[in-house]
């Protein structure tokens, strides 16, 4: 049982190795869209596996309008089970098909959602970041309970 447990743990340390390499990207990412009059841009870059083989990475989101001008920047960690494996998902469409699995990534009130598959990285992202009352100021968005972006593809 012992032998199990070892093999079982670093299996799972091999898988999370070669989650994090094997799905970077080189060089920057940028996503774009326009909300009516508000300009929203994410910038992914610095894609890496930490020395515990975790994915992470660097990104800046933006929001440019007539009467606001918003901009965070942090340093996104993927989120990882209890097991060190990483959080991923396989969502399904309204018709019940699976659809292409994902990832998330966190950096304090952050939440980056991605392709898991690098291939399909510039497909789409999505960015939500929970409103304190500062933040709320200084968006472009003053609705809701948290500042969500949905991005299509990447430049």
């Amino acid at each position: 049982m012992a032998r199990q447990n070892r093999v079982l743990g670093t299996f799972l340390i091999i898988a999370c190795m070669l989650g994090a390499t094997a799905n970077a990207f080189e060089g920057d990412i940028v996503y774009s869209k326009r909300q009516g009059e508000v300009e929203r841009e994410l910038r992914l870059s610095h894609w890496h596996a930490s020395k515990k083989q975790v994915a992470e990475f660097d990104y800046v989101y933006t929001e440019k309008g007539k009467q606001c001008q918003f901009s965070v920047t942090g340093h996104a960690l993927a989120d990882l089970e209890s097991e060190g494996v990483p959080t991923v998902f396989n969502p399904e469409d309204a018709n019940g098909k699976e659809t292409d699995q994902i990832w998330t990534f966190s950096d304090k009130s952050v939440l980056l959602t991605l392709p898991y598959d690098a291939r399909k990285l510039k497909k789409f992202a999505y960015f939500s970041i929970e409103f304190t009352p500062e933040i709320r100021k200084q968006s472009c968005t003053k609705k809701g309970k948290n500042l969500e972006a949905a991005f299509g593809r990447a430049k």
